[in-house]
């Protein structure tokens, strides 16, 4: 999978992440629709809609999965690095949001947070 073939996948399994630019047409630049997604994710946490929270993570895992290594990056610099951000203050709140990260992000994730770079 592609930058290209990322922003078409979003924009279908997901139309409500509004994964395109101010003009209407979808944009192919891959860490803006990665931002996208992200803050989409970070809204529907925010207002506890843990359902929309795991389609957007799964869909995130299936580009992480399948993409290219520039999408790859992307996912880890924008989405997981926001993971810290999202992550509630409440012990039961922090265990389900770990809960339905899937494994590949869960993994960057830790990883992040127990390097120093």
């Amino acid at each position: 999978m592609n930058t290209y073939d990322a922003a078409s996948f979003i924009e279908r399994k997901l139309p409500e992440a509004h994964v395109f630019e101010k003009s209407g047409r979808l944009t192919f630049d891959i860490n803006k629709t990665i931002a996208c997604l992200t803050q989409f994710l970070k809204n529907r946490f925010a207002i506890g809609d843990m359902l929309s929270v795991k389609t957007t993570l799964g869909i995130a895992d299936i580009i992480y999965m399948k993409g290219d290594p520039v999408l790859r990056t992307a996912i880890e610099n924008i989405l997981v690095y926001s993971f810290s951000g999202i992550m509630p203050t409440e012990k039961w709140q922090r265990k389900e949001f770990k809960g339905i990260i899937p494994a590949s992000l869960f993994v960057q994730y830790i990883h992040q947070i127990t390097h120093i770079y």
